[in-house]
C-alpha cells in the first residue's frame, strides 16, 4: 500500500474517532442531562462551539457573583455558632474543609450547575437556589452591563432567563403557558397589552413552531393583540432536544435578545 493511502487511512480513522472524543470532552464539563432540570428555572448559555468547557466557568463565576451581589450570599444567611471563639473557629476551619471536599466531590457549582443540552454550544445552567429569581438576575446584570460595556469572558455570546424548565411536549408546553401568563394576570386583563411568542428550536424535530405559539396564544386573553415587530410583552420559549425553556418577559427586546455581544459590540448603524 502507498505512503498516500496509508495517510487517506490514519487521517479517516482520526476524523471517525473525533466525534467520539469531543463528546467525552464535553460531557466532563456537565452535571448530568439537561432533562434534570425539569420543574426548575436556569439560564440558557450560548458560545462559540468547542468553547463551552471555558464558557462554562466564566458564566457560572458571573452569575455567581451578580447572584451574591442582588440576593445576599450564601455565607450571610447561615446562622452563627455561639459557643466559644477558638472552638468556634476550629469548627469553622473544619466545617469548611468538609464542605470543600463534598462540593468537589459532588461537583457543586454554586448557586449554578451546567446541564448538557446536546446540542453544541448551547448549555443550561439549572438555578439550585429557590431564593434566586433568575429573570431578576439576568435583567440586573444587564443592566450593569449596559454601563459599563464590559464582561470578563470572550466567548459567552447569549444568558438567557428561563422561568421553568420542562418536558418538550405541546401539552406541558401549553401548561406552563398557561401558568405563567395567569401569574402575570394576561389571561384576564382588564387593559390591552401587545406580545409576541418567540420559539428558538434546536435539534428538535418532533414539535413544529407554529404548534407551539398557537398553544401560548390561546392561554392570552383575546383583547391583547400581537406585535412582531416591537411588543411590550415576549413569550419567550427555547426548545433543545426533548427539553424546553420559557418565559415571560418585557425586557427581550431592550437587552438585544439577551444577547451580550449586541450589547458589548452594537452593530454600526448606516447613515441615512
Amino acid at each position: 500500500m502507498s505512503k498516500d493511502a496509508n495517510d487517506v487511512r490514519v487521517k479517516r480513522k482520526k476524523q471517525w474517532k473525533t466525534g467520539a472524543v469531543d463528546a467525552k470532552n464535553r460531557n466532563t464539563s456537565y452535571n448530568a442531562n439537561a432533562s434534570a432540570a425539569k420543574g426548575s428555572q436556569g439560564v440558557l448559555l450560548t458560545c462559540d462551539r468547542s468553547k463551552e468547557k471555558q464558557t462554562i466557568r466564566d458564566a457560572l463565576n458571573l452569575l455567581n457573583e451578580a447572584a451574591d451581589r442582588y440576593f445576599g450570599s450564601k455565607e450571610s444567611t447561615e446562622c452563627t455558632s455561639t459557643a466559644s471563639p477558638l472552638s468556634s473557629v476550629q469548627a469553622t476551619l473544619d466545617a469548611e474543609v468538609q464542605e470543600l471536599r463534598s462540593n468537589a466531590k459532588k461537583r457543586v457549582t454554586g448557586r449554578f450547575t451546567p446541564l448538557d443540552t446536546g446540542v453544541k454550544g448551547v448549555i443550561l445552567l439549572k438555578c439550585v437556589h429557590t431564593t434566586v429569581s433568575v429573570e431578576a438576575l439576568i435583567i440586573r446584570f444587564f443592566e450593569e452591563l449596559e454601563e459599563s460595556k464590559e464582561i470578563p469572558s470572550r466567548f459567552i455570546n447569549r444568558l438567557i432567563p428561563l422561568e421553568k424548565i420542562g418536558h418538550a411536549s405541546i401539552n406541558e408546553i401549553q401548561q406552563t403557558a398557561k401558568e405563567l401568563i395567569q401569574k402575570r394576570g394576561y389571561h384576564k386583563s382588564a387593559s390591552p397589552i401587545e406580545y409576541c411568542v418567540e420559539v428558538k428550536r434546536r435539534n428538535c424535530t418532533h414539535i413544529k413552531s407554529m404548534d407551539v405559539i398557537n398553544a401560548c396564544v390561546s392561554e392570552m386573553d383575546p383583547l391583547h393583540k400581537v406585535n412582531l415587530t416591537k411588543p411590550s410583552v415576549v413569550i419567550m420559549i427555547e426548545i433543545f432536544r426533548t427539553t424546553f425553556g420559557m418565559s415571560v418577559v418585557t425586557t427581550y427586546h431592550q437587552h438585544k435578545r439577551y444577547n451580550v455581544r449586541s450589547i458589548i459590540d452594537p452593530p454600526d448603524v448606516p447613515k441615512p
